[in-house]
């Protein structure tokens, strides 16, 4: 096969809307794979100058490998930016809430939040291997898709949801115990006087179980990579969080409150605020592995495809 009859084939399979690879090991098939979607060149010579991906062994078994670390990247990059995306609304819809009733989350709370949960746990996360078997689906390819949107949008409405039905129930308990904020304009506010109070207390245990809990319903493991547990950092740091998140929830020493600034709270209000988190965790856990996977990955993106046709040459 001459190279003008290669470059056609493979711009008429395009045309046709076919996913195209090419693998080559030539100077004869640099055009093919520079116009392929996909060109695998199989050797260290002129080929690997064109082809987006070079393989160090001489022949087409490379492009399993090339699939499965694809599909994982791709569904990893969309987990971190869904989680990304609902991680700041979470915390800015608390952080108004506070601001509503004339308080604010401390310094150190901010800190502890972002810097010793959120980010870690977002870099490690990405570290999942692919699956060891290739599957005959494949991920949605697109940000704006509508399993995208309804995952984003319905998670956001639950947390929204959670907070403010804890917030609402707070404000109706008995003022033996409970003293709330002065509602103040945010920028009369003072710090120092508003930050240690039964609202900044109650919302700022609530939103550690709703970074946890968004953050292991959008684990995607099968058919595109391996068990979240296989990723030891990642499993090590989330058990840390949670049994320090039910440390400060059920009986932290007094240093540690007066660090973070909270506040006593009775026993029945400390089981309240898990309740509220465990039912948030599997509230967001089934919205996401059951609802939005099966009514709509399945019928979207999940659809059930040929492998791309790879020519060989």
């Amino acid at each position: 096969m001459c190279i003008r009859d290669r470059y056609q084939r493979r711009v008429h399979g395009q045309e046709n809307k076919v996913i195209v690879g090419m693998c080559g090991d030539g100077a004869n098939d640099c055009s093919a794979l520079k116009a392929a979607d996909v060109g695998v060149s199989l050797s260290e010579a002129e080929a690997s100058i064109a082809a987006p991906f070079t393989s160090r062994i001489p022949n087409i078994s490379c492009v399993v490998s090339l699939l499965q670390e694809g599909r994982a990247s791709l569904v990893t990059s969309f987990q971190c930016f869904k989680y990304t995306a609902l991680y700041s609304q979470i915390q800015f819809f608390c952080m108004s809430s506070l601001y509503f009733q004339g308080a604010d989350l401390t310094d150190w709370e901010y800190l502890y939040s972002d810097l010793f949960v959120v980010f870690p746990l977002t870099i490690l996360m990405s570290y999942t291997l692919p699956a060891e078997k290739l599957s005959r689906k494949q991920p949605t390819s697109s940000l704006v898709s509508p399993s995208m949107l309804v995952s984003v949008i319905g998670q956001l409405l639950i947390a929204v949801g959670f907070q403010f039905g804890l917030s609402f129930f707070l404000t109706r308990q008995s003022r033996d115990w409970y003293t709330p904020c002065s509602v103040l304009h945010p920028k009369e506010l003072d710090r120092e006087s508003v930050d240690g109070c039964y609202e900044n207390t109650t919302l700022f245990l609530f939103i550690l179980f709703q970074y946890l809990g968004t953050l292991f319903a959008f684990t995607i493991s099968r058919p595109f990579k391996k068990p979240i547990y296989t990723n030891f950092w990642f499993t090590l740091l989330s058990l840390f969080s949670i049994g320090f998140l039910f440390y400060l929830l059920l009986a932290p020493a007094k240093p540690v409150k007066d660090f973070f600034l909270l506040m006593d709270i009775p026993n029945y209000w400390k089981y309240t605020i898990l309740a509220a988190g465990l039912s948030y965790v599997a509230v967001v856990f089934i919205y996401e592995k059951l609802i939005v996977r099966c009514l709509l990955y399945m019928s979207v993106s999940y659809t059930h495809l040929t492998l791309p046709t790879i020519y060989s040459v």
